[in-house]
C-alpha cells in the first residue's frame, strides 16, 4: 500500500499544474474543498496558460480594445482574490492582468490600463471587449444595458437540434439544487431576471464509431445572464458538450459520453461582437473562428482514426 500524500507532496502536485477541481486547473493551496467537489490528479501536468505576447488583440484604439481570450484563463479576478500576493496572482493570471502587457508591446500608447465591463467563462474562448477609459466604459455598460451590443456564440450541443428557437425563461440563482436555473412559470420570480436566447442550429455532427450526434448552434444573446446560453441548452435537452455544471445525464436520460468524444473543455466559443462604439459612434463588427482546439476536436469525430 502507497503511503499517504504528504502537505508537501500535495503543494508540489499544484505548482505542477496537475490538480483539478471540478475540472478547473487549481494551484491555490488554500482551496478548501466542499461537498461534492471532484478531484482530479493529472499524470501529465496541464497546459501552461498563455503570456502576454501570446494574446490576439483583434482591434485596439485610444478608446477600447478587442481580444481573443483563450480557454482556460479566467477573464478578471474574483473578489475574494484580490488580496492574494503579487507572486500568487503572477502564477495564476487573469486576462485582465495580461493585457496592459500586451498593450504595451503592441504599441498601445502610455496608457495601459484595461476595465472589463463584461465576462466569459474560464473555459469559453473568444471576442471580449475592455474599455481603456472610464467615458468608454459608461458608454459600453449602457450598450450592454440596453442590449444593443450584439453577441453571437457558437456551441456544439448533444442531440439533433433541427429547428431556430427563441428561448425566454427566468433565470434564478438557486433553482432549487444550489445551481442556476430557469423558474418553473409561476414560482417566486423576486431573485430571478429574464433570460433570452435566440438559437440557430448550423449542423450536425455524426460521430464516427458511435452513436451518437452533436448539433453545431448559433446563439445570439439578447440578455447576458450568467451561464445562459448553457442553462438554457441543457434545460431544452441540448447540454453543450463538455459542461461540467448543467450537463447531469441521467436527468435528461442520457448516456454518459466516452472521455474519447469529450472535447477538451466545454465546446463554447464568444464568435462575434457587433456594437456602435461608444465614442466615435462608427458601426464596428468583430468575428472570430471556432478556436483550433475545437476545431481539432470536431475533425477527429467526424474523420476515423488512422
Amino acid at each position: 500500500m502507497k503511503p499517504e500524500p504528504s502537505w508537501g507532496d500535495i503543494r508540489k502536485l499544484l505548482a505542477a499544474r496537475k490538480v483539478l477541481v471540478n475540472g478547473n486547473l487549481c494551484q491555490d493551496d488554500a482551496r478548501r474543498l466542499t461537498k461534492g467537489d471532484r478531484l482530479r490528479v493529472l499524470v501529465q501536468s496541464a497546459k501552461p496558460l498563455p503570456t502576454a505576447d501570446k494574446l490576439r488583440l483583434v482591434h485596439l484604439d485610444p478608446h477600447l480594445l478587442l481580444v481573443e481570450k483563450p480557454a482556460g484563463l479566467l477573464s478578471v479576478r474574483h473578489a475574494e482574490e484580490a488580496a492574494w500576493s503579487e507572486a500568487k496572482k503572477q502564477a495564476m493570471p487573469t486576462l485582465e492582468d495580461l493585457l496592459p502587457a500586451a498593450l504595451a508591446q503592441a504599441g498601445g500608447g502610455s496608457n495601459t490600463n484595461v476595465i472589463a465591463v463584461h465576462r466569459l467563462d474560464r473555459d469559453t474562448s473568444g471576442l471580449m471587449v475592455f474599455a481603456r477609459t472610464r467615458d468608454t466604459e459608461l458608454e459600453l455598460v449602457r450598450l450592454f444595458k440596453n442590449h444593443t451590443l450584439e453577441r453571437k456564440y457558437i456551441t456544439i450541443v448533444r442531440g439533433q437540434m433541427s429547428d431556430p428557437a427563441v428561448i425566454k425563461t427566468f433565470i434564478a440563482r438557486d433553482r432549487g439544487d444550489g445551481k442556476r436555473g430557469s423558474l418553473p412559470v409561476g414560482a417566486d420570480t423576486s431573485d430571478a431576471q429574464e433570460a433570452i436566447t435566440h438559437v440557430e442550429p448550423l449542423e450536425r455532427v455524426k460521430v464516427v464509431n458511435q452513436d451518437e450526434e452533436f448539433t453545431i448552434v448559433e446563439c445570439t444573446l439578447e440578455t447576458g445572464r450568467t451561464h445562459q446560453i448553457r442553462i438554457h441548452l441543457s434545460e431544452q435537452g441540448h447540454p453543450v458538450v463538455g459542461d461540467k455544471i448543467y450537463y447531469a445525464p441521467t436527468s435528461l436520460g442520457q448516456p454518459e459520453l466516452p472521455d474519447s468524444v469529450l472535447p477538451p473543455r466545454q465546446a463554447l466559443h464568444a464568435a462575434s461582437l457587433a456594437f456602435e462604439h461608444p465614442i466615435t459612434k462608427k458601426p464596428l463588427t468583430f468575428v472570430s473562428e471556432l478556436s483550433v482546439d475545437l476545431r481539432r476536436w470536431l475533425d477527429r469525430l467526424v474523420s476515423p482514426a488512422q
